[in-house]
Protein backbone atom coordinates (compact mmCIF):
# COMPACT_ATOMS: atom_id res chain seq x y z
CA UNK A 1 0.00 0.00 0.00
CA UNK A 2 1.39 3.41 -0.98
CA UNK A 3 2.32 5.55 1.88
CA UNK A 4 2.76 9.01 0.77
CA UNK A 5 3.79 11.94 3.45
CA UNK A 6 3.77 9.57 6.33
CA UNK A 7 6.56 7.60 7.85
CA UNK A 8 6.48 3.91 8.27
CA UNK A 9 6.10 4.01 12.19
CA UNK A 10 3.21 6.90 11.81
CA UNK A 11 1.32 4.77 8.93
CA UNK A 12 1.63 1.68 11.41
CA UNK A 13 0.16 3.64 14.05
CA UNK A 14 -2.98 4.80 12.41
CA UNK A 15 -3.16 1.66 10.80
CA UNK A 16 -3.45 -0.18 14.36
CA UNK A 17 -5.85 2.71 15.55
CA UNK A 18 -7.78 1.48 12.23
CA UNK A 19 -7.81 -2.20 13.10
CA UNK A 20 -8.82 -1.45 17.01
CA UNK A 21 -11.85 -0.22 16.21
CA UNK A 22 -12.58 -2.75 13.31
CA UNK A 23 -11.78 -5.54 16.09
CA UNK A 24 -13.93 -3.77 18.57
CA UNK A 25 -17.25 -3.56 16.26
CA UNK A 26 -16.37 -7.06 15.18
CA UNK A 27 -16.36 -8.42 18.84
CA UNK A 28 -19.67 -6.51 19.58
CA UNK A 29 -21.29 -7.61 16.47
CA UNK A 30 -20.37 -11.70 17.31
CA UNK A 31 -21.90 -11.32 20.73
CA UNK A 32 -25.34 -10.06 19.66
CA UNK A 33 -24.89 -12.47 16.46
CA UNK A 34 -22.92 -15.14 16.29
CA UNK A 35 -22.02 -15.99 12.63
CA UNK A 36 -21.92 -11.91 10.51
CA UNK A 37 -20.86 -11.08 7.26
CA UNK A 38 -16.97 -10.54 6.98
CA UNK A 39 -15.65 -7.16 5.11
CA UNK A 40 -12.01 -6.32 5.22
CA UNK A 41 -12.10 -3.90 2.13
CA UNK A 42 -14.31 -0.98 0.58
CA UNK A 43 -17.04 -1.81 -1.63
CA UNK A 44 -19.61 -0.14 -3.81
CA UNK A 45 -22.70 -0.39 -2.55
CA UNK A 46 -23.75 -1.48 -6.31
CA UNK A 47 -21.80 -4.49 -5.57
CA UNK A 48 -25.07 -6.47 -4.94
CA UNK A 49 -22.92 -9.78 -4.85
CA UNK A 50 -20.77 -8.41 -1.69
CA UNK A 51 -23.65 -6.46 -0.24
CA UNK A 52 -25.84 -9.63 0.28
CA UNK A 53 -23.35 -12.18 1.18
CA UNK A 54 -23.62 -14.81 3.58
CA UNK A 55 -22.40 -14.85 7.02
CA UNK A 56 -19.48 -15.83 7.94
CA UNK A 57 -18.68 -18.55 11.10
CA UNK A 58 -18.21 -16.61 13.95
CA UNK A 59 -14.34 -18.73 14.69
CA UNK A 60 -13.34 -17.28 11.24
CA UNK A 61 -14.65 -13.88 11.94
CA UNK A 62 -12.43 -13.99 15.51
CA UNK A 63 -9.58 -15.25 14.23
CA UNK A 64 -9.82 -12.07 11.90
CA UNK A 65 -10.24 -10.26 14.91
CA UNK A 66 -7.63 -11.53 16.56
CA UNK A 67 -5.12 -10.73 13.96
CA UNK A 68 -6.12 -7.28 14.50
CA UNK A 69 -5.01 -7.39 17.98
CA UNK A 70 -1.97 -8.93 17.65
CA UNK A 71 -1.01 -6.10 15.12
CA UNK A 72 -2.52 -3.24 17.43
CA UNK A 73 -0.43 -4.95 20.89
CA UNK A 74 2.63 -4.44 18.18
CA UNK A 75 2.05 -1.05 16.51
CA UNK A 76 0.55 1.18 18.30
CA UNK A 77 2.21 4.47 19.89
CA UNK A 78 2.09 4.26 24.11
CA UNK A 79 1.51 7.56 24.14
CA UNK A 80 -0.59 9.75 21.42
CA UNK A 81 -1.79 12.42 24.26
CA UNK A 82 -4.00 12.42 27.10
CA UNK A 83 -7.62 10.76 26.37
CA UNK A 84 -6.50 9.52 22.73
CA UNK A 85 -6.10 5.50 22.22
CA UNK A 86 -2.76 4.24 23.04
CA UNK A 87 -1.85 0.79 23.49
CA UNK A 88 -2.51 1.02 27.02
CA UNK A 89 -6.03 1.93 26.26
CA UNK A 90 -6.45 -0.57 23.58
CA UNK A 91 -4.92 -3.71 25.90
CA UNK A 92 -7.45 -2.83 28.34
CA UNK A 93 -10.43 -3.27 26.16
CA UNK A 94 -8.49 -6.51 24.11
CA UNK A 95 -8.56 -8.11 27.68
CA UNK A 96 -12.24 -7.27 28.18
CA UNK A 97 -12.92 -8.56 24.44
CA UNK A 98 -10.93 -11.66 24.46
CA UNK A 99 -11.94 -13.03 27.78
CA UNK A 100 -15.45 -12.63 26.61
CA UNK A 101 -14.71 -14.89 23.67
CA UNK A 102 -12.29 -16.87 25.05
CA UNK A 103 -14.94 -18.32 27.86
CA UNK A 104 -17.57 -18.17 25.34
CA UNK A 105 -15.94 -20.73 23.20
CA UNK A 106 -15.13 -22.29 26.61
CA UNK A 107 -18.69 -22.90 27.76
CA UNK A 108 -20.31 -23.25 25.07
CA UNK A 109 -18.48 -26.52 23.79
CA UNK A 110 -16.82 -24.50 20.91
CA UNK A 111 -13.19 -24.72 19.73
CA UNK A 112 -11.28 -25.33 22.50
CA UNK A 113 -7.97 -24.60 20.92
CA UNK A 114 -9.26 -21.29 20.21
CA UNK A 115 -10.37 -20.64 23.66
CA UNK A 116 -7.30 -21.25 25.11
CA UNK A 117 -5.62 -18.62 22.44
CA UNK A 118 -8.04 -16.08 23.61
CA UNK A 119 -7.54 -16.57 26.90
CA UNK A 120 -4.00 -16.01 26.69
CA UNK A 121 -4.01 -12.82 24.84
CA UNK A 122 -6.47 -11.76 27.27
CA UNK A 123 -4.20 -12.05 29.87
CA UNK A 124 -0.98 -10.99 27.76
CA UNK A 125 -2.89 -7.90 27.01
CA UNK A 126 -3.76 -7.20 30.65
CA UNK A 127 -0.16 -8.03 31.86
CA UNK A 128 1.36 -5.33 29.47
CA UNK A 129 -1.11 -2.69 31.14
CA UNK A 130 0.47 -4.08 34.31
CA UNK A 131 3.78 -4.30 33.51
CA UNK A 132 3.60 -0.68 32.43
CA UNK A 133 3.52 0.37 36.26
CA UNK A 134 0.94 3.41 35.45
CA UNK A 135 -1.70 3.19 36.84
CA UNK A 136 -3.03 1.82 40.56
CA UNK A 137 -5.95 0.88 42.42
CA UNK A 138 -7.39 4.21 43.61
CA UNK A 139 -9.43 2.07 46.82
CA UNK A 140 -12.36 4.70 46.84
CA UNK A 141 -15.25 3.74 45.16
CA UNK A 142 -17.29 6.87 44.99
CA UNK A 143 -14.31 9.16 44.34
CA UNK A 144 -13.90 7.26 40.77
CA UNK A 145 -17.69 7.11 39.83
CA UNK A 146 -18.90 10.11 41.59
CA UNK A 147 -15.62 12.69 40.68
CA UNK A 148 -16.67 15.59 39.09
CA UNK A 149 -13.82 15.02 36.89
CA UNK A 150 -10.69 11.68 36.75
CA UNK A 151 -8.05 14.24 35.00
CA UNK A 152 -5.07 12.53 36.82
CA UNK A 153 -6.51 9.72 38.46
CA UNK A 154 -4.85 7.11 39.17
CA UNK A 155 -6.79 4.45 38.23
CA UNK A 156 -8.59 5.44 34.98
CA UNK A 157 -6.69 4.40 31.65
CA UNK A 158 -9.58 6.43 29.81
CA UNK A 159 -12.29 8.56 30.79
CA UNK A 160 -15.73 10.32 29.60
CA UNK A 161 -15.70 13.89 30.83
CA UNK A 162 -19.06 15.71 31.00
CA UNK A 163 -19.30 19.54 31.42
CA UNK A 164 -22.54 21.53 31.75
CA UNK A 165 -21.21 24.08 30.03
CA UNK A 166 -20.74 22.96 26.99
CA UNK A 167 -24.44 21.27 27.42
CA UNK A 168 -22.69 17.31 27.80
CA UNK A 169 -23.85 15.92 30.65
CA UNK A 170 -26.28 12.93 31.83
CA UNK A 171 -28.90 11.44 34.05
CA UNK A 172 -27.36 8.07 35.60
CA UNK A 173 -26.54 9.76 38.74
CA UNK A 174 -30.17 11.12 39.09
CA UNK A 175 -32.12 7.60 37.73
CA UNK A 176 -29.72 5.97 39.84
CA UNK A 177 -30.16 8.09 43.49
CA UNK A 178 -32.45 10.42 44.78
CA UNK A 179 -36.30 10.49 44.40
CA UNK A 180 -36.43 10.75 40.50
CA UNK A 181 -37.30 8.21 38.29
CA UNK A 182 -37.29 5.50 40.75
CA UNK A 183 -41.19 4.20 40.12
CA UNK A 184 -38.85 1.71 37.75
CA UNK A 185 -36.63 0.91 40.72
CA UNK A 186 -34.95 -3.00 40.71
CA UNK A 187 -37.24 -5.47 41.28
CA UNK A 188 -37.10 -9.00 43.28
CA UNK A 189 -36.37 -10.53 40.28
CA UNK A 190 -33.26 -8.78 40.32
CA UNK A 191 -32.72 -9.39 43.82
CA UNK A 192 -32.47 -12.68 43.75
CA UNK A 193 -29.88 -12.87 41.21
CA UNK A 194 -27.40 -11.60 43.57
CA UNK A 195 -25.03 -14.14 45.34
CA UNK A 196 -25.43 -13.62 49.41
CA UNK A 197 -22.85 -12.32 51.52
CA UNK A 198 -21.70 -15.98 52.41
CA UNK A 199 -21.84 -17.23 49.05
CA UNK A 200 -24.89 -18.34 48.84
CA UNK A 201 -27.53 -17.87 46.20
CA UNK A 202 -30.67 -15.38 47.27
CA UNK A 203 -32.89 -18.87 47.81
CA UNK A 204 -30.55 -21.09 49.19
CA UNK A 205 -30.58 -20.69 53.00
CA UNK A 206 -28.38 -17.71 54.65
CA UNK A 207 -27.24 -15.60 56.68
CA UNK A 208 -27.48 -12.27 55.29
CA UNK A 209 -29.45 -10.16 57.54
CA UNK A 210 -31.03 -8.19 54.30
CA UNK A 211 -30.45 -7.95 50.64
CA UNK A 212 -30.19 -4.49 50.85
CA UNK A 213 -31.41 -1.24 52.61
CA UNK A 214 -35.04 -0.36 52.13
CA UNK A 215 -35.65 3.17 50.89
CA UNK A 216 -38.64 4.53 50.90
CA UNK A 217 -37.80 6.56 47.70
CA UNK A 218 -37.73 3.58 45.88
CA UNK A 219 -41.28 1.90 45.36
CA UNK A 220 -39.55 -1.39 45.42
CA UNK A 221 -37.76 -0.81 47.87
CA UNK A 222 -34.34 -1.26 46.76
CA UNK A 223 -31.92 1.42 45.89
CA UNK A 224 -28.78 1.53 43.92
CA UNK A 225 -26.65 4.37 45.50
CA UNK A 226 -23.94 4.21 42.76
CA UNK A 227 -22.36 6.85 40.31
CA UNK A 228 -22.71 9.67 42.81
CA UNK A 229 -19.85 11.41 45.13
CA UNK A 230 -20.50 11.12 48.88
CA UNK A 231 -22.02 14.52 49.00
CA UNK A 232 -24.55 14.00 46.99
CA UNK A 233 -24.98 10.68 48.49
CA UNK A 234 -25.65 11.98 52.00
CA UNK A 235 -28.12 14.40 50.44
CA UNK A 236 -32.09 13.51 51.71
CA UNK A 237 -33.16 14.91 47.99
CA UNK A 238 -30.34 15.03 45.78
CA UNK A 239 -32.22 16.30 42.59
CA UNK A 240 -32.50 19.75 44.34
CA UNK A 241 -29.32 20.57 42.93
CA UNK A 242 -28.42 20.35 39.72
CA UNK A 243 -25.50 18.05 39.47
CA UNK A 244 -27.58 15.63 40.84
CA UNK A 245 -30.77 16.27 38.95
CA UNK A 246 -32.45 15.54 35.78
CA UNK A 247 -30.29 15.60 32.63
CA UNK A 248 -27.80 17.67 34.17
CA UNK A 249 -25.54 15.08 35.97
CA UNK A 250 -21.57 16.35 35.31
CA UNK A 251 -19.66 13.50 37.15
CA UNK A 252 -17.37 11.57 34.97
CA UNK A 253 -17.69 8.25 34.01
CA UNK A 254 -14.20 5.80 33.76
CA UNK A 255 -14.49 4.24 30.39
CA UNK A 256 -11.36 1.63 31.26
CA UNK A 257 -10.24 1.58 35.07
CA UNK A 258 -7.49 -0.16 36.13
CA UNK A 259 -9.28 -2.40 38.40
CA UNK A 260 -11.05 -4.22 35.64
CA UNK A 261 -7.92 -4.94 34.05
CA UNK A 262 -6.23 -6.79 36.97
CA UNK A 263 -9.69 -9.01 37.52
CA UNK A 264 -9.94 -9.70 33.40
CA UNK A 265 -6.23 -11.04 33.91
CA UNK A 266 -7.15 -12.89 36.92
CA UNK A 267 -10.00 -14.28 35.67
CA UNK A 268 -8.09 -15.54 32.03
CA UNK A 269 -5.01 -16.43 34.10
CA UNK A 270 -7.50 -18.93 36.55
CA UNK A 271 -9.45 -19.76 33.27
CA UNK A 272 -6.17 -21.08 31.81
CA UNK A 273 -5.19 -22.69 35.09
CA UNK A 274 -8.15 -25.21 35.64
CA UNK A 275 -8.60 -26.06 32.02
CA UNK A 276 -5.60 -25.98 29.80
CA UNK A 277 -2.54 -26.52 31.68
CA UNK A 278 -1.57 -22.47 32.63
CA UNK A 279 0.52 -21.53 35.70
CA UNK A 280 -1.71 -21.67 38.65
CA UNK A 281 -3.04 -18.20 40.49
CA UNK A 282 -1.12 -17.99 43.34
CA UNK A 283 -1.54 -15.63 46.36
CA UNK A 284 1.05 -13.16 45.16
CA UNK A 285 -1.37 -12.71 41.90
CA UNK A 286 -4.10 -11.83 44.03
Amino acid sequence: VAKPKVTEDVYKHWSAVARFFRGCEYCRLVSVFGDVPYYDKVFSESDEKEMFKDRAPRTEVMEKVYADFEYVLANMRLDDGAQYVNRYIAAGFISRLMLFEGTWQKYHNGDQALAKKYLEMARDAAQIVINSKKWEISGEFRGLFGAQDLKGHKEVLMYRHYHAALSVTHHVASYSNGQESQSPAPNLALAESFICQDGKPYLAPHTDPAMANAKIESVTLLYATKFIDRVGAALKDPSGTAIYASMTNTNDYPVMRYSEVLLNWLEAKAELALSYGGAVITQDDI
